[in-house]
């Protein structure tokens, strides 16, 4: 009589199935976040140095490989925001309003939409204050 064989589960590939692809994809758009913040802090910093070294840096970042490098970080904090509005009705206690429970996508549209507002309200605002 032999051992009994245990069932192995084939783990290559593991997170290109289910939903750890969609998962790993959210987690990695961290970088586009970090990478961005640390663009802007850079700004910061230069504007502490004074106003021609931040003309500089804005010079910099009107090149065109700056400028594909900010779109690129861009849709990857759009991804990060986007997708983290979804999951949050699942992460956050029953929302109760007049005795009624607030139903899911109530909680991802305001999320979205109160992000959307404020990115809209930055970019008007940076653009008359860089207006000449």
């Amino acid at each position: 009589m032999s051992a009994p064989r245990t069932y192995t589960r084939d783990m290559a590939g593991w997170w290109r199935r289910g939903p750890f692809a969609g998962y790993l994809a959210r987690e990695i758009t961290c970088l586009a976040v970090g990478a961005y913040g640390l663009l802007l802090l850079t700004g910061v910093l230069r504007l502490a140095d004074g106003v021609d070294a931040f003309a500089r840096w804005l010079g910099v970042m009107r090149s065109t490989p700056a400028l594909v490098l900010q779109a690129v970080l861009l849709a990857g904090l759009a991804w990060h925001a986007i997708t983290w509005f979804l999951i949050l009705p699942r992460t956050i206690p029953p929302v109760i309003v007049a005795g009624r429970r607030v139903p899911s996508w109530a909680i991802q549209a305001a999320g979205i939409g109160v992000a959307l507002a404020g990115a809209i309200a930055v970019v008007v605002a940076g653009s008359k204050a860089l207006a000449p």
